[in-house]
């Protein structure tokens, strides 16, 4: 496969347009990473490096969406290097639920942007949490974080508490078929997925 380089574009909806926006400092190349808005900026975190010999990484980047400046956001007590993982906000809170190192995940962790100082383990992904799995849909919804599917999982639904910080199963008849590279959307009461 040949390499990509780094680029951000966006898609205009009224013209019907794509155009690339100039950044400066932009972060090296990642793919299988997760981006989220949040204050006029767009934050990366993780992904793998590069092509063949590249790595995961393990860094959260931020592009000011007001000068188009990346900067590398210095948290400390960082998660593990992942790619494939999936990750939501709510308020000044984003999340990083599972993915990909030498092996599958399914930790969760949290960084608040408004002081990103250092990232909270939520949960180590050990016990009852949810499986092992990466590219699942993840969404927050009522004071808890809701995971379903990804790669290395079945059609199953599980719901984070944030409160008491404990995993629950949610079995449902009639779940929608999972699997890798499902996509989703939580709009007020309900959770979409594709």
């Amino acid at each position: 496969t040949g390499s990509r380089a780094f680029s951000v574009r966006t898609y205009t909806l009224s013209t019907n347009a794509w155009s690339s926006i100039n950044t400066a400092s932009p972060p090296g190349n990642v793919n299988e990473h997760t981006t989220e808005y949040y204050k006029n900026a767009i934050y990366m975190f993780g992904g793998w490096t590069g092509n063949g010999n590249g790595s995961n990484a393990s860094s959260i980047s931020k592009l000011n969406l007001n000068t188009l400046t990346w900067e590398t956001v210095g948290a400390t007590n960082r998660p593990s290097a992942r790619r494939a993982h999936s990750s939501t906000i709510h308020g000044s809170k984003l999340f990083i639920f599972g993915g990909y190192s030498t092996t599958g995940l399914n930790d969760l962790w949290e960084i608040d942007l408004d002081n990103p100082t250092s990232w909270v383990q939520l949960h180590n992904g050990s016990g009852t949490a949810s499986p092992v799995r990466y590219e699942p849909v993840m969404e927050y919804y009522n004071n808890s974080i809701f995971i379903f599917a990804g790669y290395q999982s079945k059609s199953d639904l599980w719901r984070f508490d944030l409160s008491s910080r404990s995993w629950h199963e949610i079995s449902i008849p009639n779940e929608p078929l999972g699997g890798e590279g499902v996509a989703g959307a939580v709009i007020d009461q309900w959770m979409y997925v594709h």
